[in-house]
């Protein structure tokens, strides 16, 4: 969302998030109404958008957007990758370009969705470094010897053609 609105200028945004409820979903929407209000943005509930954290609610909400139902925005910033890529997809096979027409981001930037039709701008969780620090303890637990991680922690923005930036 700070992306978005730092970066690229964009004011009118709407939230793609997960079910209802759920605490990853509500965490993720937070974040969004979170960034917004820091920039002294409106923030209402109907920007905030449930889904499922997979591809039918983000392509329910691309046919929205195709059938006028619903305004398009500035950009959508997507509480993962899978609805990111769905609703680039539904969006770019009707005819709306990306990062023209608007933006769209994920959250994971997982490695599965390097399918999409163009490379997403998606949030990298330090969901790997916790993981590998988890094997180098196993592993000095297991042979009393020390390894060093060769990766460092990467909890940025990778940016690729969904925003205006390009391919990082």
């Amino acid at each position: 969302t700070s992306h978005l609105i730092q970066k690229h200028g964009l004011t009118d945004l709407l939230c793609l998030t997960g079910t209802r409820g759920h605490y990853t979903a509500e965490q993720r929407a937070l974040g969004f109404r979170d960034a917004m209000e820091a920039a002294h943005l409106p923030v209402t509930d109907d920007m905030i958008l449930y889904g499922d954290y997979w591809h039918d609610a983000a392509k329910a909400l691309a046919q929205e957007f195709i059938d006028g139902k619903r305004k398009l925005p500035q950009g959508v910033v997507c509480g993962n990758d899978p609805m990111a890529m769905a609703l680039c997809h539904g969006l770019i096979g009707n005819g709306i370009r990306i990062p023209e027409d608007i933006m769209i981001t994920g959250y994971d930037a997982s490695l599965t969705e390097t399918r999409s039709m163009i490379p997403l701008t998606s949030y990298v969780r330090k969901n790997f470094l916790l993981g590998a620090q988890g094997v180098a303890r196993l592993y000095q637990m297991m042979t009393g010897e020390d390894c060093q991680l060769t990766e460092p922690e990467r909890i940025e923005v990778i940016t690729g053609d969904s925003c205006a930036c390009g391919v990082d």
